[in-house]
């Protein structure tokens, strides 16, 4: 096996696990912890990582090296659209987390793209 390819295997595990990771920090979990565990989940944790791991070429790699499948890179680019379209809103706090619909999609849609994850 010659060693480049031996080298993007890997490259591509991590990148599945650092996007396994971005996904642990969102989802309808949140809404029964703290505000401060809130916050420092979404909006430092995912909020970071999202840029990287839910980026189009992030998930483009890991969709064609079938580490996830064609919905769940689709659902992923929403995930990140969505959450990428509160930013700098009147939404980008703990309180509406906690309260308002459009979160609470996000965070659905987190746990629909873990689950997926799972099986």
């Amino acid at each position: 096996m010659n060693n480049d390819s031996s080298n993007q295997r890997m490259d591509e595990r991590k990148l599945y696990e650092f996007f396994q990771n971005t996904l642990s920090h969102c989802g309808t979990f949140l809404l029964r912890l703290s505000d401060e565990e809130i916050g420092w989940h979404l909006f430092e944790e995912f909020d970071g990582d999202s840029i990287s791991f839910l980026h189009e070429d992030t998930v483009n790699v890991l969709r064609q090296s079938g580490k996830i499948t064609e919905e769940t890179a689709r659902l992923s680019l929403r995930l990140s659209g969505q959450f990428r379209a509160l930013e700098n809103t009147e939404l980008w706090n703990v309180p509406s987390v906690k309260e308002n619909p459009k979160w609470l999609e996000i965070l659905k849609l987190s746990d629909c793209i873990r689950n997926a994850l799972t099986c």
